[in-house]
């Protein structure tokens, strides 16, 4: 997934705004997995709202999308291992 600085960068660019710990809050390894859950974007998005505010509630659905984008394009013409690994990163099940 990009770096912390590219998510910085990107919502820099596209807000105005670094949301840095909104970024960090995602990314945050002993929680990493747990916060990239699509079965779980509307519980995080409210506990990101009530920490940061609403504005950052989008960057964290934002930040996700990136990833998402990231992970696929990455798997793009592999199957197996790589694809259930990804589907696992974003809470799917096999």
């Amino acid at each position: 997934m990009p770096p912390i600085e590219r998510h910085v960068a990107i919502s820099l660019e596209r807000t105005g705004q670094e949301f840095r710990e909104v970024h960090e809050w995602i990314d945050a390894p002993e929680h990493k997995l747990a916060h990239h859950d699509l079965s779980r974007v509307a519980e995080f998005a409210r506990e990101i709202t009530a920490l940061f505010g609403p504005e950052a509630a989008d960057e964290y659905t934002r930040h996700l999308q990136e990833d998402v984008k990231m992970r696929f394009t990455m798997i793009a013409g592999d199957t197996g291992e790589k694809l259930a690994e990804t589907l696992a990163f974003f809470g799917c099940k096999p």
